[in-house]
């Protein structure tokens, strides 16, 4: 023997005189062959990984067809064994985890999927009974359809659960049959599972058949809240009429007496349903010396004309409201049994956070659309228990024309209509009808992004100011406001901008010392730019003279500029403000030295240098120079 299978032998004897347990999972296993039918024996030699020692003591297992059995274990080599399955007809079939314990139960080798269990008798299945149900107590013919079925004169057919026999079964082909049922009249109601055994074959159909109760026949078949019902008949149902002793309709439905006209029919008499009965389906239950027999929703309660809202607190608001709180309170109402929806009648307005308070009681908050049509409009509030709907109507309660869409007031201008982003500014409104109220105003932004309200100041009912702060990532977009004060609303449309004002380039970036009459063209997106517009720079020896503004190019400004010799060299910053408003670049322009002199700084400065990144180059710089130094030396003589 090699002397790496001695070692490996060693190994095995070592674990296997260790007195504890000791599992691990080895090397996986393979079975040849890796497949077996369900019903049969098949002899497979498995062989696990060089690690796995196996012997005459190993054991088998599967999963999850955990009743496959092996017999006598015969080893092969010291990691491999031949072994004789057993393989039940029900098995589970499909792919197997095999595991085997080797000698002394001390280790576990384990193959995923490394055995398949097939059933060749077992497919097929059933896709259909037709008709799918019947009532306890009734006799039928039922077709079955099958799909990759073999049934034959000998097929079976089979209902789980009890009380449903099997009569004559009629096969018209091998995937479709007939069969006669007798449904006991106690056979529990429910789905049933359906089977067709043919031969080693069973197709199996899970819920393909419903066992229903006898319908029990009540007339008048509803009644109304408050009503005394003189009479009520009960018939079918499967009971024996003659020996009911109790019929009960729910707590708030009392029978005065009853009385069988036959074994079929039963007649209830004064029934009184009580005003505060809930609507919708009923219960009817039969007792008897056999028992209780339940009908579900064999009966109906309608309402009744003294279930109705009696008041709302709110009884107008302006179109646009972004909600105000109301409350309605009703009679004879079950506010708290169910769904509740509440609200006012026809298109535009919603109800939001709308709670019962208790049966007769509910709260909300009322929003009405911009696009709400004025006029007078329902209180509504519907109510579904579970146990209404379609021929049955839920309960349903309103108050006609209690309520008004009213037109909100219009906001004529904001002052600033642009706001600068990154700061708090002061606006001012001003509105018609505007209905404002002294701390008890809000003002609402949309878009509101970027945007925070931070105080609302009213001086009149059409003026008010308002303190904003404004996130510099707010977006550029025109906004409209909103002004609500109680019922009251005032709107004005894309009113308000958020602006970013930028400097984005000075040309030229560079100017040398000792030049004047330089011309600046400052291009700025987001100011207002006219010829009102100011320009400043920073530092000393730079002297601004007069601004022109071009209205056809609305984003620039040009500025004379003079250079003192003794400015000091490096970056300056350039401001300029337009409606207010004030943008700075940082930078922007630089001053270098004189063509032909020294560089505080250290080589020759760019034309182009800066944030800009553009302007003129050094040669039109050098230009400009020999034009301007003449006229300064003549001047001297």
């Amino acid at each position: 023997m090699p002397r790496a299978r001695k070692l490996l032998r060693g190994l095995a004897l070592v674990l296997l005189s260790f007195p504890g347990p000791v599992l691990a999972q080895m090397d996986p296993v393979t079975v040849v062959p890796a497949k077996g039918e369900a019903g049969t024996q098949v002899s497979v030699v498995i062989t696990g990984g060089p690690d796995c020692v196996l012997g005459t003591n190993s054991v088998v297992t599967f999963h999850p067809a955990s009743t496959i059995t092996h017999g006598e274990v015969t080893p092969i080599e010291y990691n491999s064994i031949e072994t004789l399955l057993t393989i039940p007809a029900d098995a589970a079939p499909g792919l197997q985890r095999v595991s085997v314990l080797t000698t002394g139960g001390a280790l576990s080798c384990v193959g995923e999927d490394a055995f398949l269990v097939g059933c060749d008798a077992c497919g097929g299945s059933l896709i259909s009974v037709s008709p799918d149900r019947g009532e306890a107590g009734a006799s039928l013919q039922v077709t079955i359809v099958g799909e990759g079925t073999t049934f034959d004169a000998g097929s079976q057919v089979g209902f789980s659960g009890a009380g449903i026999s099997v009569g004559g079964v009629q096969v018209s082909s091998p995937t479709r049959l007939t069969a006669q049922l007798a449904i006991a009249a106690d056979a529990p109601e429910g789905a049933r599972d359906v089977t067709v055994t043919t031969g080693a074959q069973i197709a199996a159909g899970p819920g393909l058949f419903r066992v229903e109760a006898v319908a029990l026949e009540v007339t008048p078949a509803t009644g109304e809240q408050g009503a005394l019902l003189p009479t009520l008949s009960l018939s079918g149902g499967g009971v024996d009429m003659g020996q009911v002793t109790t019929a009960l309709l729910g707590p708030d439905i009392q029978v005065g007496g009853l009385q069988a006209l036959s074994a079929t029919e039963l007649s209830l008499s004064s029934v009184a349903i009580s005003l505060d009965a809930e609507v919708g389906a009923v219960d009817v239950i039969l007792l008897s010396p056999a028992g209780s027999r339940t009908f579900p929703d064999a009966f109906g309660v309608t309402q009744g004309p003294a279930t109705r809202l009696v008041s709302a607190s709110l009884a107008s608001a302006d179109r646009g409201h972004p909600g105000i709180a109301f409350s309605l309170v009703g009679e004879h109402t079950h506010f708290d049994a169910g769904e509740l929806v509440a609200g006012l009648s026809g298109q535009g307005s919603r109800a939001d956070g709308v709670v019962a308070d208790d049966a007769t009681h509910l709260s909300g908050d009322l929003v009405l659309a911009e696009s709400a049509a004025e006029g007078g409009r329902d209180w509504v509030a519907v109510v579904d228990n579970g146990r209404c709907g379609g021929a049955l109507p839920c309960e349903r309660v309103s108050l006609a024309d209690a309520f008004e869409v009213t037109a909100p007031g219009a906001i004529l201008s904001v002052t600033p209509e642009r706001v600068e982003a990154g700061v708090e500014v002061d606006v001012a409104i001003v509105a018609q009808d505007g209905a404002f109220v002294a701390d008890a105003t809000s003002l609402h932004l949309d878009p509101p992004d970027g945007i925070e309200v931070l105080s609302v100041t009213v001086s009149g009912a059409d003026a008010l100011s308002a303190r904003l702060r404004v996130s510099a990532e707010a977006s550029g977009v025109p906004r409209s406001l909103k002004t609500v004060a109680g019922p009251e609303v005032a709107l004005g449309q894309a009113l308000l901008d958020v602006h970013h004002p930028e400097i984005v380039r000075v040309i030229p970036s560079s100017v040398p010392v000792d030049m004047a009459g330089i011309t600046l063209r400052v291009e700025c997106v987001d100011l207002a730019l006219d010829a009102a517009a100011q320009v400043s720079v920073s530092g000393e020896g730079l002297t601004l003279g007069a601004i022109s503004f071009d209205p056809a190019v609305p984003d620039q400004l040009r500025v004379a500029l003079d250079v003192a010799a003794s400015a000091p060299l490096g970056p300056r910053d350039l401001s300029v403000t337009a409606g207010g408003v004030t943008a700075v670049a940082e930078a922007a322009l630089r001053v270098v030295a004189a063509p032909g002199g020294g560089d505080d700084e250290g080589g020759c400065a760019s034309a182009g240098a800066g944030p800009a990144g553009s302007g003129l180059g050094l040669a039109a710089l050098l230009a400009l120079a020999r034009r301007q130094r003449p006229r300064r030396a003549a001047s001297r003589r």
